[in-house]
Parts: structure tokens; C-alpha cells; sequence
């Protein structure tokens, strides 16, 4: 009699009741795993810093660092007056037109090469100050009577003569006969 009371007090579980707690155990891990993933979401981020060589851009020094990069900017910027069709009465005399002026607002003195096809440099000028202009120019090389192509190319001088910044314009060389 006492076994057929433990065999009562024994329920087993049947198949629907085993996928009923599996699938309320799911439910109560998907609300979990969707409350962490908001709890996350929500959480204020911790600021980003962005490494450049040794120094860190971060809130406390980016106006500062802003303004060192604009002042290397605006130092490395540069202003020249010219006019970009340069005509000559022939190959070995000055041009009748061609000028290149340092502008006023400029930091330092500029220099400036003539090339021709990208590579051949057929006018090399002395240094420019700060205000000056060259206004006769004669080329290095004698060229044959024709139009050319050719990229006006110019340097950005520090104190000590060194190239601070450059960038090339292109001209027109008409040379008559």
C-alpha cells in the first residue's frame, strides 16, 4: 500500500508540460538578452579619443589642437599674382607680358620653375620676398617659334630656404618668330 502512495505522490510530466516550461524558459532568456541589449543602448558611451602620433585629440585639448592645425594652414597657404599666358617675341628674348608676383599677405618668400611635359624645367627664377614681383622673364631654354603647355610651378620658402609648401598653375608660353 505505502508504494502504490509514492507511486501517487509521483506525477510525471507529460510531453505538452516539458514544452510549455522549455518554451517559458526561452521567453524569460529572450527578455533578458532584449533588456541587456537596451541597458547597453542607453548607457552613456564613454568618449572617443583619436589617436594621431603621440598626441590625443580628446574634449579637453581639441580647441586648441584646432587651432594649431589652422595656423600650420594658414602658414603653409600662399598667394601669388600672375597671369598664365606668357608671350614671347622669340626663344632667347623676355616675355612682353609675363609677371609673377609675391603677394603682400604672404608669410614668406616663393621661387618658381617653369616645366615643360611635367619634367623639363626650362625657367628656374631667384627667390621671390614677401611683395616683390619678377617682370621680365626669359626662358632658360630657347624655344622654336609655337604655343606651349607648361605648369608654373611654385614653392613656398621658410626662413631658412627650405620648400614650406608647393602647387603648380598651368600657362601658356606663345612664342613668336
Amino acid at each position: 500500500m505505502e508504494e502504490k502512495k509514492e507511486q501517487g505522490n509521483k506525477k510525471e510530466l507529460t510531453t505538452s508540460q516539458i514544452i510549455l516550461i522549455v518554451g517559458f524558459l526561452c521567453v524569460i532568456a529572450a527578455v533578458l538578452i532584449v533588456g541587456f541589449f537596451i541597458y547597453k543602448s542607453m548607457r552613456p558611451q564613454p568618449q572617443e579619443t583619436v589617436a594621431t602620433g603621440s598626441l590625443v585629440v580628446d574634449e579637453s585639448n581639441l580647441e586648441t589642437i584646432t587651432q594649431d592645425m589652422q595656423s600650420r594652414v594658414d602658414d603653409s597657404m600662399f598667394e601669388t599674382n600672375m597671369n598664365v599666358v606668357w608671350n614671347f617675341p622669340d626663344g632667347e628674348s623676355p616675355s612682353d607680358d609675363a609677371y609673377v608676383a609675391n603677394a603682400g599677405s604672404n608669410h614668406y618668400a616663393i621661387s618658381f620653375e617653369v616645366l615643360l611635359d611635367g619634367t623639363e624645367v626650362i625657367f628656374t627664377s631667384g627667390v621671390i620676398p614677401v611683395g616683390k614681383r619678377i617682370k621680365e622673364i626669359k626662358l632658360d631654354e630657347d624655344l622654336p617659334a609655337g604655343s606651349y603647355e607648361a605648369v608654373c610651378m611654385y614653392h613656398l620658402l621658410r626662413e631658412d630656404g627650405t620648400e614650406n609648401s608647393s602647387f603648380g598653375v598651368n600657362i601658356y608660353l606663345n612664342i613668336n618668330n
